[in-house]
This record gives structure tokens, C-alpha cells and sequence, in this order.
């Protein structure tokens, strides 16, 4: 049975946030599902594989600090 977490929490298994999936038994998911924090989802199929493309080319920096403007005139 396949759950996600609907809230925070934290055990000796670890923390668990909130949209964690965990596959688990069928006995351990409805005692988990009765409790509150837990909700079953579908058992379809599995999460579609993102494509990947190839990184954009490096960029010039535009986070410098643009130069200051002097507040007197040079002499």
C-alpha cells in the first residue's frame, strides 16, 4: 500500500515531511491512515521520468554591484 504524509512527524524511522510517499503493508498503511497523518493514494503507475536538456551556456554576472555615482565632481 502505498501512503503520503499529510502532516509533519518524526520517529525513530526518521522525519517525515508533509507529501512524503512511503510504501508500506497493508495492516501498518490502515493503522497509519486511521491515525490522521497519513492518506492512501493509487498504486498506478510509477512517476513519470523527467527529460533532461543540456545546461544553458554560463552568463554574464548581472548580480555585480553596479558602480557608484561620485557625489562631487573630479577636479
Amino acid at each position: 500500500m502505498r501512503i503520503r504524509a499529510t502532516r509533519i512527524g518524526a520517529g525513530p524511522a526518521g522525519v517525515t515531511h508533509i507529501g512524503d510517499i512511503k510504501t508500506v503493508s497493508d495492516q501498518e498503511g490502515v493503522t497509519l491512515i486511521q491515525s490522521g497523518a497519513w492518506e492512501q493514494i493509487a498504486d498506478a503507475s510509477p512517476q513519470p521520468e523527467m527529460e533532461t536538456t543540456e545546461a544553458d551556456p554560463p552568463q554574464e554576472n548581472t548580480d555585480a554591484r553596479p558602480e557608484r555615482k561620485r557625489r562631487w565632481p573630479k577636479e
